[in-house]
């Protein structure tokens, strides 16, 4: 039986990445909170193109649940982040380690909270037993002549990628390549979801597009790094705001600010570096999005078919010699 790589396959094989991940999240691990997170968005990316299957719940039902669990993840790993960027600059700048300790101190207690709010949202959404049902789904194997289902999330795949495509286009452009924090986080987004959909296009043989996908990682960890430093620098000011007078540490806090600015002004010159880049991969999705071509495996099979008839003609040609 001819196989293929469909949506269905990939989709059973991040819930199967996802459940292994459970148990690390469960135990607060920072790797595996951001495993889980990334699954988690592979899978909410895939879920519109997959048809119900018997005992699930609605699609819609299950993007809005782990939709919700995907946030809580967020929240956690935005958290993991900032501890471990303070860690790091209690490194890099000794001077200010006796209060970015406190401040860090601060800010894994603050994790803590979150890790039990995790915790109760995955019980209360019954996470565990919805996993476990998803991973005994199995996919129906791609057919030969098995074409109604497959044209069906073709056609599906190529409206998402041209939305996604349109919708990073006009962030990019707004964001102008002057760095302003909240257009900038849009971007991110945008391109985010364009590079989630695009692999699928590459990983189903839609098209090959792998330099798209270089290419908006690049650019997502770049936004996401950026993003990270802003976050932190916003949660620093607001230390200093929250002080009844000026004190020592929190010059020192204002000291760091100033050196995670600095960083965050080098990331976004980077990314706008790329945004010339990035603009062309949104056009070539746009055109990606209205490529109609043969199914691959319909192609095969019309090879097969036809060396099937070339077969018994020769043997007919054979005997009747």
């Amino acid at each position: 039986m001819l196989e293929t790589v469909i949506p269905a396959t990939l989709f059973h094989t991040q819930i199967l990445d996802l459940q292994q991940k459970f148990p690390a999240v469960l135990n607060g691990e920072a790797e595996g909170i951001h495993a889980a997170r990334v699954a988690i968005r592979r899978v909410r990316e895939l879920l519109p193109l997959l048809d119900r299957e018997p005992g699930w719940a609605s699609i819609d039902d299950l993007q809005s649940r782990f939709k919700r669990i995907g946030k809580s993840l967020g929240r956690l790993r935005d958290a993991d982040v900032r501890v471990d960027l303070l860690a790091s600059l209690e490194q890099r700048i000794p001077h200010a380690a006796p209060t970015l300790v406190l401040v860090r101190q601060r800010r894994e207690q603050e994790r803590l909270v979150l890790i039990r709010k995790l915790i109760k949202r995955l019980e209360r959404l019954d996470s565990a037993q919805m996993i476990d049902a998803l991973v005994r789904y199995h996919p129906m194997r791609f057919r030969v002549f098995h074409t109604a289902r497959t044209a069906k999330w073709r056609r599906e795949l190529r409206l998402i990628v041209q939305q996604r495509a349109q919708a990073a286009r006009e962030t990019i452009a707004h964001a102008t390549g002057v760095y302003f924090p909240n257009r900038t986080h849009s971007a991110r987004i945008a391109i985010k979801r364009l590079r989630y959909a695009t692999e699928i296009v590459h990983q189903t043989g839609l098209a090959d597009r792998s330099r798209a996908i270089r290419a908006l990682k690049k650019a997502q960890d770049l936004l996401g790094d950026l993003h990270d430093r802003q976050e932190l620098s916003d949660h620093l000011a607001d230390e200093v705001s929250r002080a009844a007078a000026p004190t020592d540490d929190n010059s020192q806090v204002a000291l760091v600010r100033q050196v995670i600015d600095a960083e965050a002004r080098q990331l976004h010159q980077r990314y706008a570096e790329r945004r010339d880049r990035l603009m062309e991969v949104c056009c070539d999705s746009l055109r990606v999005g209205e490529i109609r071509r043969l199914p691959s495996m319909v192609a095969v099979a019309a090879v097969v078919v036809s060396s099937g008839v070339l077969a018994a003609r020769r043997s007919r040609m054979l005997r009747a010699g």
